[in-house]
């Protein structure tokens, strides 16, 4: 993590692509979240899952704006992002 934060420092294009990074795997680690819980736990009601259901759709919505963000950037450094 450490070298993830120090990445982000180096300039806003790189720290704005390692934030499109990570947001843009997390709606897949809270989908994954919420099969686990409902397959080995049985847990399948709204109360339990509400925040792996929200930061789902959340996520996929802040890496859209990140990738936006990244879009209108120039092009030097959107390769930079990347």
């Amino acid at each position: 993590m450490f070298k993830v934060i120090k990445l982000t420092e180096k300039s806003f294009s790189i720290g704005l692509g390692v934030l499109y990074a990570y947001e843009r795997q997390t709606p897949k680690v809270s989908d994954s979240k919420i099969q686990g819980l409902q397959k080995f736990y049985g847990n399948s009601d709204y109360r339990t899952l509400q925040f792996f259901i929200v930061n789902s759709k959340v996520d996929q919505w802040h890496t859209q704006e990140c990738a936006n963000l990244i879009n209108n950037l120039s092009s030097k450094e959107q390769k930079l992002a990347y």
